[in-house]
């Protein structure tokens, strides 16, 4: 299990890792702003591609993080909150649905 932290709204931990957006608006740059959680807009597509960046491959990240943010990062609504989630279960599961 993975430990997905979500500080003030906007600031991302994987087991106590920092995640910048950095990284990922390299790859697709929803949102220059960063992080968002809690809706299916541009924040919460750089989130749930960073997040699947930390644990894929950049082509499967691309193919999956819509549907991670429609199936987990839309429904995270509290600003500060702490998920358990098996990533790499997910990804297992989805690969080949996109």
């Amino acid at each position: 299990m993975n430990k997905i932290k979500i500080c003030n709204g906007h600031t991302l931990f994987i087991d106590d890792n920092y995640i910048t957006p950095r990284h990922s608006q390299a790859v697709y740059n929803h949102s220059p702003d960063g992080f968002s959680f809690g809706y299916c807009g541009s924040g919460p597509a750089q989130a749930a591609l960073s997040i699947l960046m930390e644990f894929t491959d950049k082509i499967t990240a691309l193919q999956l993080y819509q549907k991670f943010k429609q199936d987990h990062v839309a429904a995270w609504k509290e600003p500060d909150m702490v998920i358990e989630l098996d990533i790499k279960e997910w990804i297992k599961q989805n690969r080949g649905q996109e």
